[in-house]
């Protein structure tokens, strides 16, 4: 069972282009004006999931942070 979990949470194997879209991705939705979001029929999918958008953010940020690639 150890092992499984160290698979399924080694920082080292998930990949960093993959973190990054998800981070530029969750970024833009929650930093660009609601004019923008608006345009997209983004406003109310950010109402609803911004708490989630959020956290995906916060988390992709920090292992973009602690990735040294």
């Amino acid at each position: 069972m150890e092992k499984f979990l160290e698979k399924l949470f080694d920082i080292k194997k998930i990949p960093t282009k993959l973190l990054f879209v998800i981070w530029l991705s969750s970024g833009l939705i929650l930093f660009v004006p609601q004019k923008f979001l608006t345009k997209l029929n983004l406003a109310d999918f950010l109402k609803d999931y911004g708490k989630y958008i959020g956290i995906a953010f916060l988390v992709s940020s920090a292992f973009l942070l602690v990735n040294p690639y």
